[in-house]
């Protein structure tokens, strides 16, 4: 009788730990700033940097950190979404003339 119960929890064991590596490995990881959350953040492609040394356009922070190589993909893929925003951010703030035109909040598109 003990020996069922032990052979159940071993299962019972070995499942949550399969879940748990499967969600760690798995999971998606979102490259944005760690003190304000924007998701506008920029690393110097082509360089040693590349990957490693991040820096966020909305508060000027600057961290470490090398992200997985999806991940990374991903990023660099939306890099275009993101210069458009900050150019049309740049120019909103800077022209007062064109605030007629550009709208203030521009979702982020994925």
């Amino acid at each position: 009788m003990i020996k069922k119960y032990v052979l159940i929890i071993v299962v019972i064991g070995i499942m949550v730990s399969l879940i748990i590596v499967y969600h760690l490995y798995f999971r998606r990881e979102e490259i944005k700033c760690p003190k304000c959350g924007s998701m506008y953040v920029w690393t110097p492609l082509g360089t040693r940097s590349e990957n490693f040394l991040w820096r966020c356009l909305e508060c000027n922070n600057t961290w470490i950190k090398t992200y997985s190589k999806k991940s990374f993909d991903e990023w660099k893929d939306n890099s275009v979404n993101i210069v458009i925003h900050m150019v049309m951010k740049y120019i909103s703030k800077n022209h007062e003339d064109s605030r007629n035109f550009i709208s203030e909040k521009i979702k982020w598109r994925r």
